[in-house]
């Protein structure tokens, strides 16, 4: 059996080390505990803002750079159906971009022109004048974010992808970057096949 004093110290230093722990409990932090928690929360509010913008930058670089290339796709899709060419116009001044038709171009250019001739009635232009309710995509002009710049390696303002009635076109290479992202899109446009492909451009 184990003596009752042995007993009575045993709950005794048991009592003891649970009254320090307790006692211990209600210090609290300690100053530099509250230091390092006051950093880390400050050090997260600074990094957080900052990839949040850069990721929301990347999603408006990429969607920019596909809906030009969606735009494309109709402007090849309406050349082959109708038998024209269609055109894709970009401003890289303006940042904007629109799609028109070679054949439309032409005729309300012609019917201006026989306007101020005179040589035809006005009945008859405004006949050539007329744009179906299919062609309602067309000219209508599309901007893109101003922090987002295009590079078609061209000079030019204006920058023209054609797109033909046997499925080929001018073909093209444009570069989309923007100043709130390190990342480049590149969309590429056979000149063959009129076919598109945006890929991300790996820096070496």
């Amino acid at each position: 059996m184990v003596p009752v004093f042995a007993k009575k110290n045993c709950e005794y230093k048991f009592m003891q080390n649970m009254n320090r722990r307790a006692h211990r409990n209600e210090k609290g932090f300690s100053l530099l505990e509250i230091m390092i928690v006051l950093f880390i929360i400050g050090l997260t509010g600074i990094l957080v803002p900052i990839l949040f913008t850069g990721a929301l930058s990347n999603i408006s670089l990429n969607t920019a750079t596909k809906e030009v290339a969606s735009a494309i796709r109709l402007a090849q899709t309406q050349s082959i159906a109708r038998k024209e060419t269609y055109i894709v116009n970009i401003n890289q001044e303006k940042n904007e971009y629109w799609l028109s038709s070679e054949k439309k171009s032409s005729t309300i250019f012609n019917a201006e022109k026989n306007f101020l001739s005179e040589k035809e009635d006005s009945d008859n232009q405004e006949e050539e004048v007329t744009v179906s309710s299919n062609d309602a995509f067309l000219n209508k002009k599309k901007s893109i974010p101003k922090e987002i710049k295009i590079n078609s390696g061209s000079e030019e303002e204006k920058y023209k992808i054609y797109l033909y009635p046997n499925g080929s076109s001018s073909g093209g290479d444009l570069i989309f970057t923007s100043d709130e992202s390190e990342k480049k899109f590149e969309l590429l446009i056979n000149q063959i096949n009129g076919k598109t492909i945006v890929k991300e451009v790996v820096n070496d």
